[in-house]
C-alpha cells in the first residue's frame, strides 16, 4: 500500500528502500515456500493428479490476472494461442503456478 501510493508520496530514497525490502522479502518467501514444497513432496502431502490440460486455457487465465500489473507499469502486454488446443498430460494448477509465476517475474523485472 506505501509502494502504491495509497498513503501519498514518498521520496525517490524512501521508495528505493520500500523497494529493496519488497524485493528481500519476495525472495524470502520463495526459498521458503521451496523449502515447504521439498518437505512435503518429501513426506507425500505433494501429490501430482495427471490430466489432459490445454495450456492455451491456462496461459488466458493467467493472461487475465495480470493484465493489470503491465498496464499499471505501461508495459505491452499480449497473448497469442494457436487455433488448436494445445494438451499436455499434467497437474493443472502446478503448471499454472508455474506460468503464472515466469509471467509475474517478467512482468516485476520489467522497467
Amino acid at each position: 500500500m506505501f509502494r502504491d501510493g495509497d498513503f501519498g508520496k514518498f521520496k525517490k530514497k524512501v521508495n528505493d528502500v520500500l523497494d529493496l525490502n519488497l524485493e528481500t522479502l519476495g525472495h524470502l518467501l520463495q526459498v521458503i515456500e521451496t523449502f515447504l514444497n521439498v518437505t512435503r513432496f518429501e513426506s507425500g502431502k505433494i501429490s501430482i493428479t495427471e490430466e489432459q490440460v490445454d495450456l492455451c486455457e491456462i496461459a488466458q487465465g493467467v493472461y487475465k490476472e495480470l493484465q493489470m500489473v503491465a498496464d499499471r507499469k505501461k508495459i505491452t502486454f499480449t497473448l497469442s494461442c494457436a487455433k488448436q488446443s494445445v494438451e499436455v498430460t499434467g497437474d493443472r494448477e502446478k503448471l499454472r503456478n508455474v506460468l503464472f509465476n515466469y509471467v509475474e517475474n517478467a512482468l516485476k523485472y520489467t522497467e
